[in-house]
Protein backbone atom coordinates (compact mmCIF):
# COMPACT_ATOMS: atom_id res chain seq x y z
CA UNK A 1 0.00 0.00 0.00
CA UNK A 2 0.94 3.77 -0.44
CA UNK A 3 2.75 5.42 2.82
CA UNK A 4 0.43 7.98 3.63
CA UNK A 5 1.38 11.90 4.18
CA UNK A 6 3.53 12.64 7.17
CA UNK A 7 1.67 14.87 9.49
CA UNK A 8 2.36 17.29 12.34
CA UNK A 9 0.91 16.76 15.29
CA UNK A 10 -1.44 19.26 17.21
CA UNK A 11 1.37 21.25 20.04
CA UNK A 12 4.02 18.56 19.17
CA UNK A 13 7.31 19.44 18.00
CA UNK A 14 7.68 16.48 16.21
CA UNK A 15 6.92 14.36 13.25
CA UNK A 16 4.91 11.20 13.46
CA UNK A 17 4.68 8.27 10.84
CA UNK A 18 1.68 6.44 10.03
CA UNK A 19 2.11 2.42 8.85
CA UNK A 20 -0.76 1.38 6.49
CA UNK A 21 0.00 -2.25 6.71
CA UNK A 22 1.79 -4.88 8.80
CA UNK A 23 5.34 -5.49 8.53
CA UNK A 24 7.41 -8.44 8.93
CA UNK A 25 9.93 -8.34 11.77
CA UNK A 26 12.98 -9.32 9.55
CA UNK A 27 12.00 -7.20 6.98
CA UNK A 28 11.66 -4.37 9.43
CA UNK A 29 15.01 -4.79 10.75
CA UNK A 30 17.09 -5.26 7.15
CA UNK A 31 15.67 -1.73 5.79
CA UNK A 32 16.71 -0.02 9.00
CA UNK A 33 20.33 -1.92 8.55
CA UNK A 34 20.54 -0.51 4.96
CA UNK A 35 19.38 2.62 5.74
CA UNK A 36 21.79 2.99 8.95
CA UNK A 37 24.87 1.93 6.86
CA UNK A 38 24.66 4.70 4.07
CA UNK A 39 27.98 6.72 3.97
CA UNK A 40 28.12 10.12 5.63
CA UNK A 41 29.30 11.39 2.59
CA UNK A 42 26.42 9.81 -0.39
CA UNK A 43 25.05 12.42 -1.83
CA UNK A 44 21.20 12.68 -2.29
CA UNK A 45 18.84 10.80 0.17
CA UNK A 46 18.15 7.03 0.26
CA UNK A 47 15.95 5.56 -1.65
CA UNK A 48 13.45 3.78 1.02
CA UNK A 49 10.89 2.75 -1.70
CA UNK A 50 13.43 0.85 -3.90
CA UNK A 51 15.30 -0.86 -0.55
CA UNK A 52 11.63 -2.15 0.69
CA UNK A 53 10.23 -2.68 -2.72
CA UNK A 54 13.60 -5.16 -3.58
CA UNK A 55 12.45 -7.07 -0.14
CA UNK A 56 9.10 -7.37 -1.34
CA UNK A 57 7.44 -5.77 1.99
CA UNK A 58 5.39 -2.72 2.42
CA UNK A 59 7.01 1.14 2.43
CA UNK A 60 8.06 2.94 5.36
CA UNK A 61 8.90 7.10 6.21
CA UNK A 62 11.51 7.00 8.44
CA UNK A 63 10.79 9.14 11.67
CA UNK A 64 13.19 12.77 12.09
CA UNK A 65 13.04 13.91 15.64
CA UNK A 66 14.62 17.60 16.66
CA UNK A 67 18.10 17.07 17.56
CA UNK A 68 18.73 14.18 15.38
CA UNK A 69 21.21 14.39 12.84
CA UNK A 70 21.92 10.99 12.22
CA UNK A 71 19.12 10.70 9.14
CA UNK A 72 18.42 13.46 6.63
CA UNK A 73 15.68 15.19 7.13
CA UNK A 74 13.00 15.96 4.71
CA UNK A 75 10.52 18.59 5.58
CA UNK A 76 7.28 18.74 3.47
CA UNK A 77 5.61 21.63 2.27
CA UNK A 78 3.06 23.26 4.65
CA UNK A 79 -0.11 22.71 2.71
CA UNK A 80 -1.29 26.00 4.52
CA UNK A 81 1.45 28.42 3.71
CA UNK A 82 0.65 31.21 1.00
CA UNK A 83 3.37 30.59 -2.29
CA UNK A 84 5.76 32.93 -3.08
CA UNK A 85 3.95 35.46 -6.11
CA UNK A 86 6.39 35.89 -8.85
CA UNK A 87 7.34 40.00 -9.73
CA UNK A 88 6.04 41.11 -12.50
CA UNK A 89 8.24 41.15 -16.01
CA UNK A 90 9.27 44.59 -16.45
CA UNK A 91 6.51 46.87 -18.91
CA UNK A 92 8.39 47.78 -21.95
CA UNK A 93 9.44 51.47 -22.64
CA UNK A 94 7.42 53.23 -25.18
CA UNK A 95 7.73 56.50 -26.72
CA UNK A 96 4.89 59.15 -26.52
CA UNK A 97 4.07 59.81 -29.83
CA UNK A 98 1.89 62.88 -29.36
CA UNK A 99 4.47 64.46 -27.21
CA UNK A 100 8.48 63.16 -28.71
CA UNK A 101 11.30 64.53 -26.48
CA UNK A 102 13.04 67.70 -28.26
CA UNK A 103 16.53 67.31 -28.96
CA UNK A 104 19.09 69.04 -26.86
CA UNK A 105 20.49 72.18 -28.96
CA UNK A 106 23.94 72.27 -30.36
CA UNK A 107 26.62 74.21 -28.10
CA UNK A 108 27.50 77.46 -29.64
CA UNK A 109 30.80 77.30 -31.45
CA UNK A 110 33.86 79.88 -29.47
CA UNK A 111 36.30 80.61 -32.08
CA UNK A 112 39.95 79.58 -30.31
CA UNK A 113 41.30 83.06 -30.15
CA UNK A 114 38.67 84.10 -27.83
CA UNK A 115 39.87 83.86 -24.27
CA UNK A 116 37.43 83.05 -21.59
CA UNK A 117 36.60 85.98 -19.51
CA UNK A 118 36.91 85.21 -15.61
CA UNK A 119 35.23 86.94 -13.28
CA UNK A 120 37.88 89.85 -11.31
CA UNK A 121 38.71 89.04 -8.39
CA UNK A 122 38.09 91.17 -5.06
CA UNK A 123 40.59 90.48 -3.40
CA UNK A 124 44.07 92.18 -4.78
CA UNK A 125 47.29 92.17 -3.05
CA UNK A 126 48.89 95.12 -5.12
CA UNK A 127 46.89 98.53 -4.69
CA UNK A 128 47.41 101.34 -7.04
CA UNK A 129 45.61 104.79 -7.65
CA UNK A 130 47.18 107.53 -9.21
CA UNK A 131 44.98 110.29 -8.95
CA UNK A 132 45.16 113.97 -10.14
CA UNK A 133 44.95 116.32 -6.28
CA UNK A 134 43.32 119.35 -6.04
CA UNK A 135 43.64 121.39 -2.81
CA UNK A 136 42.18 124.28 -1.26
CA UNK A 137 43.42 126.40 1.81
CA UNK A 138 42.82 129.79 2.73
CA UNK A 139 46.38 131.99 2.23
CA UNK A 140 47.79 129.13 -0.08
CA UNK A 141 44.81 129.04 -2.63
CA UNK A 142 44.26 126.59 -4.95
CA UNK A 143 46.81 123.64 -5.52
CA UNK A 144 46.82 121.09 -8.54
CA UNK A 145 48.97 118.10 -8.43
CA UNK A 146 49.49 114.14 -8.77
CA UNK A 147 49.37 111.83 -6.14
CA UNK A 148 50.32 107.98 -6.78
CA UNK A 149 49.32 106.09 -3.75
CA UNK A 150 50.45 102.15 -3.51
CA UNK A 151 49.79 99.73 -0.80
CA UNK A 152 50.66 96.24 -0.43
CA UNK A 153 47.65 94.24 1.43
CA UNK A 154 48.02 90.48 1.71
CA UNK A 155 44.69 89.99 2.64
CA UNK A 156 41.67 92.18 2.34
CA UNK A 157 41.03 93.21 6.05
CA UNK A 158 44.62 92.75 6.75
CA UNK A 159 47.13 95.73 7.84
CA UNK A 160 49.06 96.94 4.98
CA UNK A 161 52.71 95.18 4.45
CA UNK A 162 53.48 98.79 2.78
CA UNK A 163 52.47 101.73 2.00
CA UNK A 164 53.59 104.55 -0.35
CA UNK A 165 52.35 108.11 -0.92
CA UNK A 166 54.22 110.30 -3.77
CA UNK A 167 52.96 113.34 -4.20
CA UNK A 168 53.79 116.99 -5.91
CA UNK A 169 51.97 120.25 -6.28
CA UNK A 170 51.88 123.48 -6.82
CA UNK A 171 49.20 126.26 -5.92
CA UNK A 172 48.51 129.60 -7.57
CA UNK A 173 49.81 131.31 -4.90
CA UNK A 174 53.18 129.53 -5.82
CA UNK A 175 53.15 127.32 -3.03
CA UNK A 176 55.22 124.16 -3.90
CA UNK A 177 54.77 120.65 -1.65
CA UNK A 178 57.23 117.44 -2.92
CA UNK A 179 57.73 114.56 -1.52
CA UNK A 180 57.85 110.80 -0.77
CA UNK A 181 56.48 109.45 2.49
CA UNK A 182 57.23 104.95 2.64
CA UNK A 183 55.84 102.83 5.70
CA UNK A 184 56.98 99.32 6.42
CA UNK A 185 55.07 96.48 8.39
CA UNK A 186 56.74 93.47 9.38
CA UNK A 187 59.29 92.88 6.96
CA UNK A 188 61.68 91.32 9.58
CA UNK A 189 58.91 89.49 10.82
CA UNK A 190 58.96 90.88 14.70
CA UNK A 191 55.45 92.91 13.71
CA UNK A 192 58.29 96.24 13.61
CA UNK A 193 57.25 99.54 11.55
CA UNK A 194 59.52 101.66 9.63
CA UNK A 195 59.05 105.23 8.71
CA UNK A 196 60.91 107.34 5.67
CA UNK A 197 60.09 110.32 3.94
CA UNK A 198 61.63 113.35 2.14
CA UNK A 199 59.98 116.35 1.61
CA UNK A 200 60.58 119.81 0.15
CA UNK A 201 58.25 122.70 1.11
CA UNK A 202 58.24 126.38 -0.58
CA UNK A 203 55.81 129.02 1.04
CA UNK A 204 56.68 132.46 -0.27
CA UNK A 205 53.48 133.63 2.16
CA UNK A 206 54.50 131.61 5.25
CA UNK A 207 52.03 133.53 7.75
CA UNK A 208 53.99 134.85 11.00
CA UNK A 209 51.02 136.76 13.19
CA UNK A 210 53.15 136.88 16.59
CA UNK A 211 53.17 134.58 19.31
CA UNK A 212 49.64 134.06 20.44
CA UNK A 213 48.27 137.10 19.61
CA UNK A 214 45.88 138.55 21.51
CA UNK A 215 43.70 140.87 18.77
CA UNK A 216 41.53 140.01 16.17
CA UNK A 217 41.90 140.20 12.43
CA UNK A 218 40.04 140.61 9.90
CA UNK A 219 40.41 138.78 6.14
CA UNK A 220 42.27 141.52 4.45
CA UNK A 221 44.27 141.98 7.64
CA UNK A 222 45.64 138.36 7.90
CA UNK A 223 46.75 138.44 3.95
CA UNK A 224 48.76 141.64 4.46
CA UNK A 225 52.28 141.33 3.54
CA UNK A 226 53.44 142.69 6.95
CA UNK A 227 52.32 139.44 8.12
CA UNK A 228 53.44 137.26 5.21
CA UNK A 229 57.25 135.96 4.62
CA UNK A 230 59.37 133.12 2.48
CA UNK A 231 60.14 130.03 4.27
CA UNK A 232 61.53 127.42 2.29
CA UNK A 233 61.84 124.03 4.26
CA UNK A 234 63.84 120.32 3.31
CA UNK A 235 63.01 117.70 5.75
CA UNK A 236 64.19 114.10 5.96
CA UNK A 237 63.14 111.24 8.25
CA UNK A 238 63.69 107.62 9.42
CA UNK A 239 61.39 105.93 11.99
CA UNK A 240 61.55 102.58 13.64
CA UNK A 241 58.90 100.84 15.90
CA UNK A 242 59.83 97.58 17.87
CA UNK A 243 56.59 95.70 19.44
CA UNK A 244 57.29 95.52 23.01
CA UNK A 245 54.25 93.58 24.45
CA UNK A 246 50.82 92.69 21.76
CA UNK A 247 47.11 92.00 22.86
CA UNK A 248 45.91 88.53 20.72
CA UNK A 249 41.99 88.99 21.36
CA UNK A 250 40.76 85.53 22.28
CA UNK A 251 37.08 85.92 20.77
CA UNK A 252 36.81 86.59 17.14
CA UNK A 253 35.81 90.24 15.74
CA UNK A 254 38.11 92.10 18.11
CA UNK A 255 40.96 94.23 16.80
CA UNK A 256 44.23 93.31 18.21
CA UNK A 257 46.48 95.94 19.66
CA UNK A 258 50.54 96.34 20.20
CA UNK A 259 52.64 98.80 22.05
CA UNK A 260 55.87 99.68 20.30
CA UNK A 261 59.03 101.77 21.36
CA UNK A 262 59.74 103.88 19.11
CA UNK A 263 63.25 105.62 17.94
CA UNK A 264 63.69 107.88 14.94
CA UNK A 265 66.09 110.81 13.99
CA UNK A 266 65.31 113.33 11.49
CA UNK A 267 67.21 116.51 10.02
CA UNK A 268 65.68 119.33 8.27
CA UNK A 269 66.87 123.04 6.77
CA UNK A 270 64.45 125.66 7.00
CA UNK A 271 65.24 128.81 5.12
CA UNK A 272 63.93 132.42 6.26
CA UNK A 273 63.53 135.60 4.33
CA UNK A 274 61.53 138.81 5.48
CA UNK A 275 60.93 142.10 4.64
CA UNK A 276 62.29 144.58 6.44
CA UNK A 277 59.21 146.31 7.71
CA UNK A 278 57.41 142.59 8.75
CA UNK A 279 56.51 141.75 11.96
CA UNK A 280 58.61 138.74 11.66
CA UNK A 281 61.24 140.83 11.39
CA UNK A 282 60.75 143.68 14.06
CA UNK A 283 59.81 140.48 17.20
CA UNK A 284 62.81 137.50 15.74
CA UNK A 285 65.04 139.19 13.97
CA UNK A 286 67.60 136.12 14.88
CA UNK A 287 65.45 133.64 13.18
CA UNK A 288 66.23 135.33 9.45
CA UNK A 289 68.69 133.30 6.87
CA UNK A 290 69.68 129.70 7.68
CA UNK A 291 68.70 127.32 10.25
CA UNK A 292 69.71 123.69 10.50
CA UNK A 293 67.83 121.69 12.62
CA UNK A 294 68.51 117.85 13.98
CA UNK A 295 66.41 115.75 16.08
CA UNK A 296 66.67 112.91 17.72
CA UNK A 297 63.31 111.37 19.31
CA UNK A 298 61.94 108.51 20.99
CA UNK A 299 59.21 107.18 22.81
CA UNK A 300 55.94 105.02 22.98
CA UNK A 301 53.28 103.70 21.00
CA UNK A 302 49.95 101.81 21.47
CA UNK A 303 48.31 100.95 18.61
CA UNK A 304 45.04 99.22 18.15
CA UNK A 305 42.96 100.10 15.31
CA UNK A 306 41.12 98.24 12.64
CA UNK A 307 42.55 100.46 9.88
CA UNK A 308 45.39 102.67 9.90
CA UNK A 309 43.58 105.65 7.06
CA UNK A 310 40.55 105.46 7.78
CA UNK A 311 39.71 103.45 11.18
CA UNK A 312 36.14 102.36 12.57
CA UNK A 313 37.14 101.46 15.88
CA UNK A 314 40.35 101.17 18.11
CA UNK A 315 42.92 103.36 19.51
CA UNK A 316 46.25 105.36 18.66
CA UNK A 317 48.12 106.76 21.61
CA UNK A 318 52.02 107.87 21.94
CA UNK A 319 54.11 109.62 24.30
CA UNK A 320 56.88 111.05 22.02
CA UNK A 321 60.06 113.10 23.29
CA UNK A 322 62.16 114.80 20.38
CA UNK A 323 65.65 116.58 21.77
CA UNK A 324 67.92 118.90 19.72
CA UNK A 325 71.12 120.88 20.03
CA UNK A 326 74.29 121.93 18.38
CA UNK A 327 75.43 117.63 19.16
CA UNK A 328 72.73 116.92 16.57
CA UNK A 329 74.05 118.88 13.90
CA UNK A 330 71.56 121.93 14.65
CA UNK A 331 72.55 125.42 14.17
CA UNK A 332 70.77 126.55 17.40
CA UNK A 333 70.65 125.75 21.06
CA UNK A 334 69.64 122.61 22.94
CA UNK A 335 65.77 122.26 22.49
CA UNK A 336 63.43 119.68 23.42
CA UNK A 337 59.37 118.92 22.75
CA UNK A 338 57.43 116.80 24.29
CA UNK A 339 53.81 115.61 22.81
CA UNK A 340 51.37 113.75 24.62
CA UNK A 341 48.22 112.29 22.08
CA UNK A 342 45.44 109.76 22.13
CA UNK A 343 42.94 109.01 19.55
CA UNK A 344 40.18 106.81 20.17
CA UNK A 345 37.65 105.56 17.28
CA UNK A 346 33.75 104.08 18.52
CA UNK A 347 30.94 103.21 16.69
CA UNK A 348 28.07 104.30 17.58
CA UNK A 349 24.46 103.24 16.44
CA UNK A 350 25.25 101.13 13.55
CA UNK A 351 28.42 100.29 11.67
CA UNK A 352 27.76 103.94 9.22
CA UNK A 353 28.46 105.65 12.63
CA UNK A 354 32.04 106.60 13.43
CA UNK A 355 32.92 108.90 16.68
CA UNK A 356 36.29 109.73 16.56
CA UNK A 357 38.06 112.41 18.74
CA UNK A 358 41.94 112.79 20.05
CA UNK A 359 43.28 115.00 22.86
CA UNK A 360 47.11 116.18 22.01
CA UNK A 361 49.64 118.40 24.84
CA UNK A 362 52.56 119.51 22.76
CA UNK A 363 55.29 121.25 24.73
CA UNK A 364 58.36 122.89 23.81
CA UNK A 365 61.16 123.46 25.91
CA UNK A 366 64.81 125.59 25.09
CA UNK A 367 66.32 127.45 22.23
CA UNK A 368 63.24 126.72 20.64
CA UNK A 369 63.41 127.33 15.86
CA UNK A 370 61.07 129.18 14.44
CA UNK A 371 59.28 126.06 12.21
CA UNK A 372 58.25 124.28 15.52
CA UNK A 373 56.36 127.13 17.20
CA UNK A 374 53.81 126.78 14.89
CA UNK A 375 53.75 123.01 14.48
CA UNK A 376 52.48 120.04 16.76
CA UNK A 377 54.94 117.09 17.00
CA UNK A 378 54.20 113.28 17.41
CA UNK A 379 54.13 110.68 14.81
CA UNK A 380 53.02 113.08 11.72
CA UNK A 381 53.80 117.06 11.99
CA UNK A 382 51.27 119.85 11.24
CA UNK A 383 50.73 122.92 11.70
CA UNK A 384 48.50 124.56 14.12
CA UNK A 385 46.60 126.22 15.73
CA UNK A 386 45.13 127.03 12.30
CA UNK A 387 44.55 125.23 9.10
CA UNK A 388 43.97 122.48 7.24
CA UNK A 389 44.15 119.61 10.41
CA UNK A 390 43.39 121.49 13.54
CA UNK A 391 41.82 124.69 14.14
CA UNK A 392 40.03 124.37 10.77
CA UNK A 393 38.55 127.74 9.83
CA UNK A 394 41.57 129.72 11.14
CA UNK A 395 44.44 130.87 9.07
CA UNK A 396 46.97 128.49 9.38
CA UNK A 397 49.29 128.66 11.71
CA UNK A 398 47.04 131.57 13.43
CA UNK A 399 48.30 131.27 17.06
CA UNK A 400 51.35 129.90 17.52
CA UNK A 401 53.28 129.22 21.06
CA UNK A 402 55.08 126.87 23.12
CA UNK A 403 52.62 125.34 25.00
CA UNK A 404 49.62 123.71 22.97
CA UNK A 405 46.37 122.17 24.18
CA UNK A 406 43.92 120.64 21.34
CA UNK A 407 40.85 118.83 21.46
CA UNK A 408 39.12 117.45 18.13
CA UNK A 409 35.90 115.53 17.58
CA UNK A 410 34.14 114.20 14.21
CA UNK A 411 31.41 112.66 14.40
CA UNK A 412 31.87 110.33 10.80
CA UNK A 413 28.75 109.22 9.00
CA UNK A 414 29.42 107.05 5.85
CA UNK A 415 26.10 104.63 4.65
CA UNK A 416 27.52 104.41 0.59
CA UNK A 417 30.34 101.85 -0.30
CA UNK A 418 29.94 100.46 -3.99
CA UNK A 419 32.58 98.98 -6.30
CA UNK A 420 33.51 100.83 -8.88
CA UNK A 421 35.49 98.86 -11.52
CA UNK A 422 38.67 97.10 -8.78
CA UNK A 423 38.08 99.72 -6.21
CA UNK A 424 35.63 99.61 -3.21
CA UNK A 425 34.69 103.13 -2.50
CA UNK A 426 32.95 104.53 0.16
CA UNK A 427 31.16 108.10 0.52
CA UNK A 428 30.44 109.75 3.64
CA UNK A 429 29.51 112.91 5.36
CA UNK A 430 30.76 114.49 9.26
CA UNK A 431 30.22 117.18 11.52
CA UNK A 432 33.40 118.16 13.33
CA UNK A 433 34.56 120.77 15.93
CA UNK A 434 38.74 121.87 17.12
CA UNK A 435 38.91 123.59 20.58
CA UNK A 436 42.88 124.89 20.89
CA UNK A 437 44.30 126.69 23.52
CA UNK A 438 47.73 128.41 23.76
CA UNK A 439 48.90 127.79 27.17
CA UNK A 440 50.57 130.91 29.13
CA UNK A 441 51.49 130.51 32.93
CA UNK A 442 49.81 133.98 33.62
CA UNK A 443 45.97 132.45 32.99
CA UNK A 444 43.63 130.26 33.85
CA UNK A 445 43.04 127.35 31.94
CA UNK A 446 40.51 128.05 29.66
CA UNK A 447 40.80 131.72 28.89
CA UNK A 448 42.08 132.50 25.53
CA UNK A 449 40.48 129.09 23.71
CA UNK A 450 39.70 129.22 20.29
CA UNK A 451 37.00 127.15 18.72
CA UNK A 452 36.19 126.25 15.69
CA UNK A 453 33.98 123.82 13.58
CA UNK A 454 31.37 123.12 10.64
CA UNK A 455 30.39 120.16 8.13
CA UNK A 456 32.70 118.16 6.09
CA UNK A 457 31.95 114.58 3.54
CA UNK A 458 34.86 112.60 2.17
CA UNK A 459 35.64 109.97 -0.12
CA UNK A 460 37.70 106.70 0.93
CA UNK A 461 39.08 104.82 -1.56
CA UNK A 462 39.87 100.82 -0.66
CA UNK A 463 40.23 102.37 3.27
CA UNK A 464 44.27 103.40 2.24
CA UNK A 465 43.58 107.20 0.08
CA UNK A 466 40.76 109.07 1.86
CA UNK A 467 39.62 112.87 0.11
CA UNK A 468 37.81 115.11 2.34
CA UNK A 469 36.15 118.71 1.63
CA UNK A 470 35.68 120.77 5.13
CA UNK A 471 34.49 123.63 5.64
CA UNK A 472 35.44 125.03 9.04
CA UNK A 473 33.31 128.37 10.53
CA UNK A 474 35.27 130.42 13.30
CA UNK A 475 34.91 133.86 15.21
CA UNK A 476 37.16 135.24 12.29
CA UNK A 477 37.17 133.79 9.01
CA UNK A 478 35.45 130.43 6.99
CA UNK A 479 37.85 128.35 5.71
CA UNK A 480 37.41 125.81 2.84
CA UNK A 481 39.69 122.96 2.10
CA UNK A 482 39.58 119.99 -0.22
CA UNK A 483 42.35 117.77 0.93
CA UNK A 484 43.89 114.05 1.61
CA UNK A 485 44.27 111.99 4.66
CA UNK A 486 41.95 112.50 7.38
CA UNK A 487 42.41 114.68 10.15
CA UNK A 488 43.35 111.78 12.45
Amino acid sequence: MIPARARRGRGQGRYTAAIVAPLHAPALALLRALLLAAPAGAEGPVDADAGAAALGGPVVIPVARPGDQSLPIEVLPDPHAIPPVAAPPPLPQTVDEEYPEEPEPPAPEVHPEIRERRPRTTTRRHLILPLPTVRTEPLVGLMIGVRLTYAYRPLPDAPNRAFLAVESRVSLRRVHNHGFGLVLYDWLGHKEVFDLGVNVHLDPVFPYYGLDPREGLDRRELEDRYYLNHVNTYTAYLGYQHPIWRYEPESPGRVAGALRGLVGVAYAIDTVDAAPDSLLAAQRPDALGITRRGTLRGGFVWDRRDNEYSPRWGGLHSAIVDVAGPWTGSSTGTWARVNLAARWYRRLFTRDFVLASQAIYDGLFGDVPLVPLGRIGGLHNTDAIGGRDIGRGFYRRRFIGRHKMIFSMELRFEPVEVRLGRHLVGGGFKLFADIGRVIHPSERLFDNTHVSGGPGAYVAVDRFTVIRIDAGFSPETVGFYVTGEHTF
